[in-house]
């Protein structure tokens, strides 16, 4: 993989046939978001913008053909990312600005996306239909409930690429400029105050009003708590000097059993974003 960004940084040229076939190749648009993000967190938006604009094409390409939308989300999104972590160097803000990239990303999908949401729906009837169970009423507000989860599911999880593109550019960035400054960099990863407060507080608003469109935001607003939770426990198995074992545990556990951890995740986040876990445990150590 350093190779990869040494190839990449060699010249704008590279960085265009990497960051293009990305975007153009089925299943790799993360792959060229993050060679657009190392370009940004590296050499600005006076580099970056350039290979944004082209890379836009195929990735326009394939929101026009397909009305796959992912590409396009995935690239500026990324991008944008990148930008704001050069600029304030605080992963803090980066995850308060992927929330904010929610809203567009949600209303892309929303707009080119009704067909898939239909035939996953028509799935979720046929199974229940041949599980010989009393079959899943899916009119009115039921339908509407799913619709919105689907919504969110997929706002959260192009959030979580997105991040994901960006992180894999700052380890690249590190590998070739800074060896061992990533790791540190993101295990010291904490949420603002501020922020949490205005997440949990967008949270209980969400959830209280019963609204299903609102609901489609559940899930958006708990990416930021789980990149910090996952940040928190890279830092325990690292202080603790437990072995990559344990995070390979881990991320089976997140894989298998989100459902029952991730609230779990959550209320580690917010802790450590209010009281520091870090300074408390160094501190009975």
């Amino acid at each position: 993989m350093r190779a990869i960004a040494e190839f990449a940084m060699r010249g704008r040229s590279q960085a265009l046939m990497l960051s293009i076939g990305g975007i153009t190749l089925p299943g790799l648009s993360w792959f060229g978001a993050a060679v657009v993000s190392l370009v940004t967190l590296r050499r600005g938006w006076h580099e970056g913008l350039p290979l944004v604009l082209w890379a836009a094409l195929p990735a326009a390409g394939w929101l026009i053909m397909v009305s796959e939308p992912a590409p396009l989300m995935l690239l500026l999104g990324a991008a944008v990312l990148a930008y704001v972590l050069r600029m304030t160097t605080s992963w803090s803000h980066v995850l308060g600005v992927a929330v904010v990239l929610g809203l567009p990303t949600s209303w892309l999908f929303e707009l080119t996306s009704a067909g898939l949401i239909d035939q996953v729906i028509a799935f979720f009837i046929e199974v229940s239909e041949q599980s010989g169970n009393q079959p899943i009423s899916l009119e009115g507000d039921n339908r509407l409930v799913l619709e919105r989860l689907l919504v969110g599911l997929f706002t959260a999880g192009q959030l979580s690429v997105m991040l994901a593109a960006v992180i894999l550019a700052r380890w690249w960035q590190s590998a070739l400029y800074n060896p061992g400054g990533f790791g540190e960099e993101f295990r010291g990863l904490r949420l603002l105050p501020g922020l949490t407060a205005a997440l949990i507080l967008l949270m209980v608003l969400c959830y209280a009003s019963r609204n299903p469109y609102l609901s489609t935001w559940t899930l958006v607003l708990v990416v930021p708590f789980l990149v910090s939770s996952i940040a928190l426990v890279h830092w325990t198995v690292a202080s603790r000097k437990l072995g990559g074992n344990w995070l390979v545990v881990f991320y089976l556990l997140m894989l298998f059993f989100m459902q029952f951890i991730l609230p779990i995740l959550v209320i580690l986040a917010v802790a450590d974003s209010w009281v520091d876990l870090r300074k408390r445990i160094g501190e009975h150590e």
